[in-house]
Parts: structure tokens; sequence; C-alpha cells
């Protein structure tokens, strides 16, 4: 039995985990910073809830978590880290360094288990905050949910985004920030196109650098091939990635990567970076293509072979979704998270 609690707004998926029959507390702290606030309703829900495991994701949730030891020691804590937070954010201010040795304490000393969603990132935080142990549990794709569409009407999905279905279609969602790499995709088109290789560039998403992708676009003279239209959900992303011939994320870093993993599961080919949590997702020429981070000659030469071979692009599509059947489904991850949480309470019990 599971429960969910939510520090502030907005409490984006709170309805969605109600209809499923989950519990969602919503405990609306003034500020993120209430630190007597969050710490007093954490330790309230505790105390009312008598749970065996709280299980806390990012800092604030690890921080109210971890000052609620002293109130209830009775329940296992237990942390996920989500990203590179320190080689893509380095704690290069006194702000930062401050804040990474708070994080460094509450994570040491008052959580009984750390989890990361990937070795990169375990490595990350293994490093910083000195930790002796992470365990490696990734993200969980919902394969049932995602099943390619028979006869989906690529055309009709794609004319949505203005988009001309008759071109070779790259799909590039993500946020529009640095971190995403999307310079170094306009520069691999910028090659493409000196090459006579023209395809079409979706990119789905919001972010700082909005004006900058828009500018760079127009100065390259790529305002023909890329298609700039903002976030959309989840649910009107994935029929607009199965119309798509090709999925590129070029990210600086990447905890793990969600986004590809969808297009994996829904048989889309995909080009990543070599980075991170991409290197566990993706074997490299069997289930997608990895390439060197920041290497536009390098992108533009796998989205070139690509364009060129589309029993390839079907084998990796394949491939890809084998992949995330065998290794990320709900059903494997759910798995590994129940025995890791037996493992936690044997250690109280001993």
């Amino acid at each position: 039995e599971c429960e969910v609690a939510a520090l502030y707004a907005p409490y984006t998926l709170a309805s969605e985990l109600e209809k499923r029959g989950i519990r969602v507390h919503r405990l609306d702290l003034s500020h993120r910073w209430s630190i007597f606030e969050g710490t007093f309703k954490i330790v309230s829900l505790l105390r009312k809830g008598r749970y065996d495991v709280i299980h806390a994701t990012l800092f604030f949730a690890g921080l109210y978590m971890a000052l609620s030891r002293p109130f209830v020691q009775s329940s296992r804590r237990v942390i996920t880290f989500q990203i590179e937070n320190f080689t893509g954010f380095p704690a290069n201010t006194i702000w930062k360094k401050f804040r990474k040795q708070i994080e460094k304490l509450f994570t040491r000393y008052w959580i009984d288990g750390h989890v990361a969603i990937s070795t990169a990132v375990a490595q990350d935080y293994a490093t910083h905050l000195e930790l002796p142990h992470i365990d490696v549990i990734h993200h969980s794709i919902p394969i049932d949910l995602l099943r390619p569409i028979q006869n989906l009407e690529r055309q009709e999905v794609l004319a949505r985004y203005g988009v001309d279905s008759n071109k070779f279609i790259i799909i590039a969602p993500a946020r529009l920030v640095p971190q995403k790499g999307h310079d170094i995709l306009l520069q691999a088109l910028e090659i493409l196109k000196e090459k006579g290789r023209l395809p079409c560039v979706l990119i789905l998403g919001d972010g700082p650098l909005e004006n900058d992708i828009r500018h760079t676009v127009v100065t390259k003279q790529l305002s023909e091939q890329v298609v700039l239209h903002s976030a959309i959900s989840n649910e009107e992303l994935m029929p607009v990635v199965q119309a798509s011939d090709m999925f590129v994320l070029p990210s600086i870093f990447e905890g793990f990567g969600v986004a590809p993993a969808e297009a994996m599961a829904l048989e889309r080919p995909v080009i990543a970076s070599r980075v991170g949590g991409l290197m566990e997702l993706i074997e490299d020429e069997v289930s997608g293509i990895l390439v060197p981070v920041g290497d536009a000659s390098s992108l533009a030469d796998s989205i070139e072979r690509l364009m060129a071979d589309e029993l390839l692009r079907q084998k990796l599509g394949k491939a890809g979704r084998k992949r995330i059947e065998t290794r990320f489904s709900v059903d494997v991850i759910a798995d590994r998270y129940t025995n890791y949480y037996k493992a936690i309470l044997a250690q109280n019990n001993g």
C-alpha cells in the first residue's frame, strides 16, 4: 500500500494518482524553505500514518524527511537522486556550497537508503556527498501504455504542428536549456544542409533558450527545416514521436533519459549523446546510436546514415522496444523496489 505527499503546489499528478486509488496528501507549504512548517507537517503526517518506509525525491523532500527523524524514528528513510546535479550545476557560489553541505549532512546521517536512477547519477552523488554506497534503480517506462498505434495517421498528426509529412522528420522534445544540446543539433543540420540532406526537425519544448534557438535558426538559414513548438502534454506527444522518423537527444549531461526511453518503446530509432544514464539506456549500434558529446559532425553522420537506411531504422526501433520491455518496464522496476524495501526493513529488524 502506497500514499503520496506533495510539499507544495502545483499538484500536477494528484488527480491522476487519486483516480488510481492512491491517496495524495497536499501539504501546502507556504515556501519551500519553510523549515519549521515543513518539518512539522511531515512529522504530523508520519505520526498519523505509521509508515514502514518513507521515500523522498529531490532536495526539499529529502531535507524535510531527514529533519523528521528525531521525532519519528520507526520509519526507514530512502531518497532517490535524479540528475547529475553537481556535474551539471557545480557548487561554485557561496550559497551553492552551503546548500551542498546541508545536503551532505542530512543524506549521510539521517537517511537509511540512497538510490540513483543511473550509475552516472550514483557516481556524481557518491563523489560530492561522500556517500559510501548508492543503489541504482532506473526509471520505469509504462510499456503497456506505449504501444505503437496501428495505422497512425502520420500526415494528420504532423500537420497539427506545421510539419510536412512528406519530409524526413526528426523529433527533439526537450526543455530549451543548455543541457539538452540544441546548439549541437542545429550545427549538425547545417553540416547536413551542405551535403544536400534536408531533414525537418520538430523541436518541442519551453525554456530560457527559446529566443537564442530561434535566432540561430534564422542566422543559419534553417527556417525551412526547423519547426519550434511549445511543450505539449505527454499524451499529445507520444503520437507525434511515433509519426516521426527519428528521435534525437544530443545532451551535454543526462541522468537517465525518459524521453528517449519512451521513443524506444514506440519503436523509434534513437540517436543520443554517449553520456550519463543514456549509456545505460541505449546499447550502441544495437538499440540505438550513441555519439560523442558535443560532436556535431558525428551527430550529422549518424543522422545521414539512418536517413539512408530504412531497414536499420526498423532494426534499431524493434531492438529499442525489446530493451525497454526487458530492462525498464514498470513490472521490472517495481520488483526491484519491492526487493529493495524488503532489504531496508530487514536491516531495521536486524
